[in-house]
């Protein structure tokens, strides 16, 4: 089944992950994207959110529970800046 090895795939890079970057702008967080969140959260990787839509930046900007658990940035600069403090470059 597709479906399943899609699942599997996704674990499995997840699992061999040390870093996730998010894209969070959107109306609602896809359902796929937070589980990934979650999962990567619960596994000790770290997470970078990208949520790039002022719109957003208000007390009430996401969930709760991704909020807690995401590193957010407000633009690709921000974004940049953030993988060169967590990226060590000889």
């Amino acid at each position: 089944n597709n479906s399943k090895r899609v699942f599997k795939k996704d674990i499995e890079n997840l699992d061999k992950a040390n870093l996730v970057i998010a894209y969070l702008t959107m109306p609602e967080i896809d359902a796929g994207t937070a589980f990934e969140i979650g999962y990567a959260y619960s596994k000790n990787i770290k997470i970078i959110g990208v949520l790039d839509d002022l719109r957003f930046f208000n007390e009430e900007q996401l969930n709760l529970m991704i909020e807690k658990s995401v590193e957010i940035v407000k633009n690709l600069d921000e974004l940049k800046k953030e993988l060169r403090s967590y990226v060590k470059f000889p």
